[in-house]
């Protein structure tokens, strides 16, 4: 029976997420994950995710997902495909990684999400399939402007598609924090505002606000069940300190909108 490798050295990611690679016949290098959000009632879920998504996946050209290998998935950990390469928020964080090439990045990011929208979606009078956590993150950068989309949510749902491209945008912004490139932020947004304006068959500029706040919502509701975690007095003390950065960030979002919308008339 094929186990898993005892000298894993994991990494923490997240807070709720830590990662490691090995290597293990006949498979060769492998992607680990577990974190508190994998338990082993819901493995099975998380595999079908994963299959899910590479189902979508193969009717997107350009773009990959590593696919699981299900006898080395056990309990809390799910293994996968290792894929070498970095991912977008991993570049940015590279302080000689050009500031032009991460404003190509952002555009690209923008169109994937598009592109996985459109192949989600078998039939023209349904809504597409919402990512839930599309960002930097969650997308790998591959040779000849390829990409490898990772971490699926647990669960698909059929949702408008501007509540993904607000998820995006934020998670974009975070990974610019993050990456000590704060200064990149208004760029982003008014990147997302072009985008919007040759994208209008799919959502308004309205929507596209509406999309970001509710994400931010979500956030301020996930700090909210710190009780519920499994070190309430650690994400407590997280909420703290968060929920006055997220309330400003909802402060500037509003008065940015108001300033494009003045000039949209």
């Amino acid at each position: 029976m094929i186990s898993i490798p005892k000298d894993l050295v994991w990494r923490r990611t997240s807070r709720n997420t830590e990662i490691a690679e090995g290597e293990v016949a006949p498979y060769g290098k492998i992607f680990f994950k577990r974190g508190v959000l994998i338990n082993a009632l819901e493995l099975d879920d998380h595999i079908n995710s994963f299959n899910f998504l590479n189902h979508i996946i193969d009717k997107i050209e350009g773009a990959v997902s590593p696919a699981v290998i299900e006898p080395l998935c056990n309990d809390d950990i799910v293994a996968l495909e290792l894929v070498p390469e970095k991912s977008f928020h991993e570049l940015w964080s590279d302080n000689n990684y050009p500031k032009q090439q991460i404003l190509r990045d952002i555009i690209h990011l923008y169109d994937w999400l598009k592109k996985f929208h459109i192949a989600s979606v078998d039939y023209p009078s349904q809504l597409p399939l919402c990512y839930r956590d599309f960002g930097p993150k969650n997308l790998i950068a591959l040779e000849n402007d390829r990409v490898a989309f990772i971490d699926p949510p647990l669960k698909f749902v059929q949702k408008e598609s501007y509540y993904d491209f607000g998820t995006l945008v934020f998670e974009i912004e975070r990974s610019l924090i993050q990456a000590l490139r704060p200064n990149l932020i208004w760029s982003n947004r008014k990147l997302a505002q072009s985008w919007v304006d040759s994208n209008k068959t799919i959502f308004s500029y309205d929507l596209y606000r509406k999309g970001i706040q509710r994400h931010v919502f979500n956030v301020f509701l996930r700090y909210g069940k710190f009780f519920k975690k499994p070190n309430p007095i650690k994400e407590f003390l997280r909420g703290l300190i968060l929920f006055p950065c997220l309330i400003s960030y909802h402060i500037l979002l509003s008065f940015y909108g108001v300033i494009i919308r003045c000039k949209i008339k």
